[in-house]
């Protein structure tokens, strides 16, 4: 069964992307990945 995993918070400047891509990177180790960026800046195409 699929883990869902969302990071979410309406203030700029709080560092999501970065928190977002450590956590792949650390759970690409023992599970298949996907990072799905939904805001306007498009910061990760992955």
């Amino acid at each position: 069964m699929a883990k869902i995993i969302l990071i979410t918070h309406q203030k700029g400047g709080a560092g999501k992307p970065t928190l977002t891509f450590n956590l792949a990177c650390n759970l690409k180790e023992s599970a298949k990945v996907c990072i799905l960026d939904m805001d306007n800046q498009v910061l990760y195409l992955t």
